[in-house]
């Protein structure tokens, strides 16, 4: 009774989703939300970087992020955490975020690292969000342009990745988040009107002197340097950190009162053109197309599972 019960429910919860990630929000609250957490430009000419994992998180002169410190508010809530350990036993700490009450979005290289062993295992990936019980994990899709051998490279005696433009994954939760709400969107964008918006980064930093369920979330927002077609690239005020990958890049449209994912944060201090950027895999057209299918096919064997109870 009780199985059929959930399942039912979570059909009903799942086929309600708009695919096009387009949400209607009280106003009110959400504006003060996010004018608390915005961040104005400073100047700055310097930057710190922080190797781990291969990969390199950046603070670009002072560090801009600010710490959130109501994480039950939208859209905070609806940014995780995760504690992922990989086939040789390192384990990282990482971030993502619910784009529907089963399914967080992250970065491939959080769940997928060729130098320790390649794929996590289902039963070693923890999500959780603030300080409430961590859900599991029971499906991994990574884009397939990722994990293939042509996109990593032996070098400095440790494996590496050639390139992170198609590092995204998407992960199936063991059971519907309680008490969810869907706040983000995913949502492509020209080139042209990436110039015109200021995004946000929000995740989870490590820091090993603190336990993982009490880490704070912290968020900062600036503008885009340039982009091209896989990817875009910020710093100044928008500062990283272990522990930041897969953070969702978004914005607020004020227009559609949504907040839409258009990046997820894959790699910091990259240098490109004379300077050092963080950056982010972009949510191209293919990309969502294919996000939505890997969706639809949870949905479809949700329904099938029900018609055999």
């Amino acid at each position: 009774m009780n199985k059929i019960f959930f399942k039912s429910t979570l059909f009903l919860l799942l086929s309600s989703i708009d695919y096009f990630y387009f949400v209607n929000l009280a106003s009110a609250n959400i504006k003060s939300n996010f004018k608390s957490a915005d961040l104005s430009f400073k100047s700055i000419n310097q930057f710190d970087v922080e190797r781990t994992n291969n990969l390199i998180a950046a603070i670009y002169g002072q560090d801009d992020r600010v710490a959130v410190l109501n994480t039950t508010q939208t859209p905070w809530n609806n940014i995780a955490k995760l504690k992922i350990k990989f086939p040789d036993g390192k384990e990282f700490v990482s971030s993502g975020a619910a784009i529907d009450s089963i399914h967080i979005i992250t970065a491939a290289h959080n769940v997928f690292l060729k130098d320790h062993g390649g794929k996590a295992d289902l039963n070693s990936i923890s999500v959780s969000f603030d300080q409430d019980n961590a859900v599991n994990v029971t499906k991994i899709r990574i884009l397939e342009g990722w994990t293939n051998d042509d996109n990593w490279e032996f070098k400095n005696n440790q494996w590496q990745p050639i390139s992170h433009k198609d590092d995204i994954a998407l992960l199936t939760l063991d059971r519907p988040l309680q008490d969810f709400n869907q706040v983000f969107n995913l949502k492509t964008l020209d080139h042209s009107s990436f110039s015109k918006i200021k995004i946000n980064i929000s995740g989870y930093p490590d820091n090993p002197k603190t336990a993982w369920k009490n880490l704070p979330l912290k968020t900062a927002s600036g503008k885009i340097s340039f982009i091209d077609n896989y990817q875009f690239f910020y710093n100044e005020t928008l500062d990283t950190q272990r522990g930041q990958s897969g953070s969702p890049v978004w914005y607020f449209d004020p227009n559609t009162e949504a907040y839409n994912i258009v990046g997820i944060h894959v790699q910091g201090n990259k240098w490109f053109n004379g300077n050092f950027y963080n950056v982010a895999t972009q949510i191209t057209e293919e990309k969502l197309t294919l996000i939505q299918t890997w969706i639809q096919e949870d949905l479809q064997n949700y329904k099938q599972e029900e018609e055999l109870v």
